[in-house]
């Protein structure tokens, strides 16, 4: 099957949550059933080469309708291609470190700008994708969940504390929504989880 990789940018660039511009485009091309690697410096979109055209029409007009000042889109390996990660030996030693930190090994013809290129002896073997930071939340809850191996609505008041210092330590706190979005996972207010995390710096050893 002949695959291709996508990569837009659209302007003008918002700092903090991206305008309907943007989130509107990318809304769109997920809801055709392709996954969405939102990076640093693009957004990357994976398909057979028809479904790529299709997206970037879709991108094009939705995101142009919506305000858009300038649409940049890159389109590369478009070939004959296997998505299958990388077996070599490196990826298997650090798949512990990529499950951590939600990343992906990917094969050498999916690697795009917003990817690590990884080289071995002078030979691309590979590439790491990080996940996008939308869900990031959810997936470190997930993570602290399974350690728990109980829902967070159904913890105690010292294991949800418990959480939120986890959270805390993870820098889970810095993005935008956190609280909200772990007040609804733990079934308590945003004022509670307030409360934890001010238990939590006050509980937090000084240094000096």
């Amino acid at each position: 099957m002949t695959e291709c990789t996508a990569e837009f940018t659209i302007e003008p660039f918002e700092e903090g949550q991206p305008g309907s511009h943007v989130t509107k485009a990318i809304e769109a091309v997920e809801a055709m059933g392709l996954a969405v690697v939102v990076g640093p410096f693009g957004t990357t979109i994976e398909g057979s080469s028809d479904q790529i055209v299709e997206a970037i029409d879709v991108v094009l007009s939705v995101s142009l309708s919506e305000g858009a000042t300038r649409v940049s889109v890159t389109v590369t390996n478009c070939s004959a291609m296997s998505d299958a990660p990388p077996e070599h030996p490196f990826f298997k030693a650090l798949q512990p470190v990529l499950d951590a930190i939600g990343a992906n090994p990917i094969a050498p013809t999916l690697i795009s700008r917003s990817d690590v290129p990884i080289e071995w002896d002078g030979e691309l073997i590979g590439g790491i994708r990080l996940q996008s930071l939308k869900g990031a939340v959810r997936r470190m809850v997930d993570q602290i969940t399974d350690e728990f191996g109980d829902e967070l609505g159904q913890l105690g008041r010292e294991e949800k504390q418990q959480v939120v210092r986890m959270l805390d330590d993870r820098g889970a706190f810095l993005m935008r929504g956190a609280v909200e979005e772990v007040a609804d996972l733990m079934d308590v207010s945003r004022i509670t989880v307030y409360n934890y995390l001010n238990a939590t710096s006050r509980s937090a050893p000084t240094r000096g």
